[in-house]
């Protein structure tokens, strides 16, 4: 009886695996592995919507089992995209078993999630590649390891707008026709550009997430559709000036829009992303690191908003997940910003006054700028940072001294631990023969695939847990 409830499910797999293997004989190696990704997805989005109370332990095992067989093939080269294995097909089996075994009473949303993932991410790579060789040379965008086409990103999100509003997956029975408009467009869009700069397959793991996780701030988005034109102006101007003046790159300034549309949705304060945006776009201004990576002194890219303001993105999004812990949540913002703000303005304005730089691991003096090194006024700088996050949770959500302590001392401990991960595992290399963060040519240290985002986005999450889990 359980087998027989999935049947038709299995039916379009095995379907779209001929049709995939025939497309494959004739040449067409692309368009067969958006065919199968298409329809396989589509089947498991179907499974997902149709599992019942009865039949959903069946359909977790299911899951786990698909799941297991497809890491080992993948792992053994079995599937391969561009002379590259394909841990694409692996990863989204593996995040649909978690969000089932997570949130066993929205099986209705996270069906819709993948759906989204199976058709416009594969409509988008059919028709942004198929029309690529027309398109002018603005058409290519390149913000992540792959290379996308803004009209493939279009075709994403309508794509992603047809599929929530023609479905029952979702509740969007408050307010007007207009709010649920406006709702949909802004899961499309920002949907369409976390997989603009999602690389090696890793869309299939979060785009579904990001679609699913943001659909319970339906219930707070009122105050966003009420601004209407005033919101989209003010949006607008901050795209252009923040471009204009080189801060951001438009990844960047896109992501970070984003970022502050769900704090302000959620009704929380926008001073402390504001504050830490201004003083690290000023320091990242005065300061010159010869011995930085690559990314320094240029606008700031969607990975270095995501890599200081990524985990206030996901608390806010948690928010509307877990209502009842909002404060909590709105406090583990804050720790997020003193990290944030202190290793930043450690790292900017310790070159700017420059002065001695050692290792934090091992003493010795190394050559200012490289990641792992800490000085006098680059400590001094971060004590300050956290300081000023500390203040402004004073002046907006807390009196409560403790916590400002807290997020003084766990700022200071943040960026503390951002310069040992730095120390121990991001990459290095011999620049001029002097150590230094960029390079190709010789490497001596790290690891190569650990960059200064990456660590700075570890640290912080690692002193966010630790935060947590402590109190």
């Amino acid at each position: 009886m359980f087998f027989s409830s999935y049947l038709p499910c299995w039916g379009i797999v095995l379907a779209s695996i001929v049709v995939s293997i025939v497309l494959y004989k004739l040449g067409h190696k692309f368009l067969s592995r958006k065919i199968l990704h298409i329809f396989a997805i589509s089947a498991c989005s179907l499974a997902a919507q149709i599992t019942t109370a009865q039949t959903y332990y069946f359909f977790v095992i299911q899951l786990i089992v698909a799941s297991a067989i497809l890491w080992f093939v993948v792992l053994f080269g079995v599937f391969k995209t561009e002379n590259r294995k394909s841990w694409g097909i692996a990863y989204f089996p593996t995040v649909l078993s978690l969000l089932v075994l997570l949130f066993p009473t929205r099986l209705g949303e996270i069906g819709l999630s993948f759906m989204v993932l199976a058709w416009s991410d594969g409509l988008s790579a059919i028709v942004g590649r198929g029309l690529e060789r027309f398109m002018p040379d603005w058409n290519r965008l390149k913000w992540g390891s792959d290379p996308k086409t803004v009209f493939g990103s279009i075709v994403f999100c309508l794509t992603t707008f047809i599929c929530i509003w023609f479905s029952d997956g979702v509740n969007f029975n408050q307010g007007s026709n207009g709010f649920k408009v406006s709702l949909i467009f802004f899961i499309s869009i920002s949907a369409a550009l976390v997989e603009l700069i999602s690389s090696k397959g890793r869309d299939n793991c979060w785009v579904p997430l990001w679609v699913f996780f943001a659909f319970p701030i339906a219930n707070s988005w009122n105050t966003i559709y009420e601004l209407g034109y005033i919101a989209l102006t003010l949006g607008l101007i901050f795209l252009f000036i923040t471009i204009r003046m080189k801060w951001l790159h438009p990844s960047g300034a896109l992501f970070a829009l984003i970022l502050g549309i769900l704090i302000y949705a959620q009704g929380l304060t926008l001073l402390p992303v504001i504050v830490f945006f201004v003083l690290g776009s000023l320091a990242s201004k005065v300061a010159i690191k010869t011995n930085s990576d690559n990314k320094h002194s240029k606008p700031r890219d969607a990975f270095q908003v995501i890599a200081n303001g990524g985990l206030v993105g996901a608390m806010t999004l948690l928010i509307g997940v877990f209502p009842d812990y909002k404060q909590v949540f709105n406090n583990l913002i804050y720790i997020s910003m003193a990290v944030a703000l202190a290793d930043t303005l450690s790292s900017e304005l310790g070159m700017f006054f420059k002065g001695k730089t050692w290792s934090v691991t091992t003493l010795k003096p190394i050559p200012a700028g490289v990641s792992g090194g800490v000085s006098f006024y680059g400590s001094l700088f971060g004590l300050l940072g956290a300081v000023i996050v500390g203040i402004l949770s004073w002046m907006e959500v807390s009196d409560n001294p403790n916590f400002i302590i807290d997020l003084i001392i766990w700022g200071f401990i943040g960026m503390l631990l951002d310069s040992v991960l730095g120390d121990l595992f991001q990459h290095r290399y011999i620049k001029n023969d002097r150590i230094s963060d960029t390079g190709y040519l010789r490497q001596v240290g790290g690891f190569r695939f650990l960059n200064n985002d990456q660590v700075n986005l570890l640290s912080n999450g690692l002193v966010v847990l630790a935060y947590f889990l402590f109190y």
